[in-house]
């Protein structure tokens, strides 16, 4: 889904408009703040789904794809949202019941995060955090999750953030990450797009590299 929108970066404000007009059946204010991506000018939206315009159907599959093959849940359970805070993963995790907690650096998305929990009345603890520094006891988590978040870290600050989530889960526990593939420079946090090529994930033997190196982890399933 990379790439430029039609007619490549000098696309006109107005233009846009009309063809987001024509994908989505609908005006918009702002074009920028419309996820476009790869669905095309025939794209239908989802019925009944408020944020269909603003979040990329990829996100949805992603979701989908980590609860579908992803561990069986149990009533009771407590779930760790690596670097989702205030994201649609955390609170459709917390809609369910599980006792659902996430970490970010970001203090404003934790305050959200637990604005929305109380309105909700879901059990749903945000914490302002470091990933490679997690403050949860040994073997706290059944499982954990992170949706696009590892390809934005450097190689070192993934392997650190694999070695505490591996530490705060209980045997067996199983660790469901989406991330960008083949994404030739994904912004890296803290430094901008990754041109060296150190932090990629575009070959299996980058996955191995990135994911498996800890020995903290097996791959489940190819």
């Amino acid at each position: 889904w990379y790439g430029t929108l039609p007619d490549g970066p000098g696309l006109s404000k107005a233009k846009l408009k009309r063809l987001i007009k024509k994908a989505l059946g609908r005006k918009v204010d702002d074009p920028w703040r419309v996820g476009m991506d790869n669905r095309g000018a025939d794209y239908q939206v989802l019925p009944d789904a408020a944020d269909d315009g603003r979040l990329p159907w990829y996100l949805y599959w992603e979701i989908y794809w980590v609860m579908t093959r992803g561990p069986r849940l149990s009533p009771g359970m407590k779930v760790l949202d690596a670097g989702g805070t205030s994201s649609l993963f955390s609170c459709y995790l917390a809609s369910l019941g599980y006792e659902t907690h996430s970490v970010d650096l970001n203090r404003a998305l934790v305050s959200n995060a637990t604005k929305i929990a109380q309105v909700q009345g879901w059990k749903m603890l945000s914490y302002a955090m470091d990933l490679k520094k997690l403050d949860f006891e040994d073997e706290f988590f059944d499982h954990a999750y992170s949706i696009s978040v590892f390809e934005h870290l450097r190689y070192d600050l993934k392997q650190a953030a694999l070695s505490e989530i591996a530490r705060c889960l209980k045997p067996h526990g199983v660790l469901s990450i989406t991330f960008d593939y083949r994404n030739p420079a994904p912004p890296i946090w803290g430094h901008g797009p990754d041109p060296g090529g150190q932090d990629q994930i575009s070959t299996p033997e980058d996955i191995r590299r990135n994911f498996l190196s800890t020995g903290h982890f097996e791959l489940l399933g190819n």
